[in-house]
């Protein structure tokens, strides 16, 4: 550990230049300093060491200096009054938070492989203390820094898919950075099996749900009872709103009856989805 320290020159002459210094850890010697400058009476010099501690060293330790002492035990420079030559320093070790691993997080396509995720279902897992303090971030450099909070952790909505998200857990002493992955996936559509096109804005489409801007290249192809072509659908034309752009019926609202459909998504996990559909009024 580096140690920063001060020497003062109570005595009535100088301190020499490489006066001997010894660090002790409840009362074994740890390491040797010396004196950068010549220190004159009433002076003072602040300098700085490194001390390697050892692997057995307990949670709570006494840290003493003293100056003019050769490491073991020997003044080198006659004094008249060695009583104030040392110091001792009470050091105890705080513990890092405690980082267990976190669960990746997938959620369902919303659409343009976004979704909105909430990091505060993460906080059980992590059981922070009193003192601890729990950040968010898109980079490990913004963790490392505690810069560029996302504060919005409630809803959060990804910028990439896979993204890492990057966790800073701290306490007043120091912090860890840990991380988790999101992603999207593409879930099945939702089909329902029927819908009324009266204009009464209630259920008046056939609102597949998990579709547009999931599947962009889907189709979806309406048939009347008698296996004819009434509607072709896709990305761009919406939902069925029940008005045919095929056939005789072009243009036209269709009657109320019942309808089939084949769900083309053109994605390498899913067939087609086949079934029926009531239109009401």
């Amino acid at each position: 550990m580096e140690v920063e320290y001060t020497i003062f020159n109570h005595g009535a002459v100088d301190l020499p230049e490489q006066t001997p210094i010894a660090f002790y850890i409840d009362s074994d010697w740890a390491a040797n300093d010396a004196t950068e400058i010549i220190i004159p009476p009433g002076g003072q010099h602040k300098q700085f060491t490194t001390i390697t501690l050892p692997e057995t060293i307990p949670e709570t330790f006494d840290l003493k200096v003293v100056v003019n002492d050769d490491g073991q035990g020997n003044f080198v420079i006659e004094e008249s009054d060695y009583t104030n030559n040392e110091d001792i320093v009470i050091y105890t070790f705080e513990q890092f938070p405690v980082t267990p691993p976190l669960q990746d997080m997938q959620l369902c396509n919303e659409g343009l492989n976004r979704a909105v995720f909430n990091f505060s279902e993460l906080l059980d897992d992590l059981q922070l203390g009193n003192d601890e303090e729990i950040s968010f971030f898109e980079t490990f450099d913004d963790a490392q820094a505690n810069e560029n909070r996302i504060f919005d952790f409630y809803s959060y909505l990804n910028i990439t898919n896979p993204q890492t998200i990057y966790v800073r857990l701290e306490n007043q002493f120091c912090f860890v950075i840990t991380n988790f992955d999101i992603s999207v996936n593409d879930c099945p559509p939702s089909i329902p099996q029927g819908f009324s096109p009266n204009d009464d804005q209630v259920n008046d489409e056939f609102e597949i749900s998990n579709l547009l801007d999931i599947f962009p290249d889907h189709e979806l192809h309406i048939y009347s009872r008698y296996g004819n072509l009434i509607f072709i659908g896709n990305n761009e034309t919406g939902f069925w709103d029940g008005i045919s752009n095929q056939g005789v019926l072009k243009g036209d609202l269709v009657p109320v009856g019942v309808y089939y459909y084949i769900l083309y998504l053109n994605h390498p996990d899913y067939d087609p989805f086949t079934g029926w559909i009531y239109l009401n009024r």
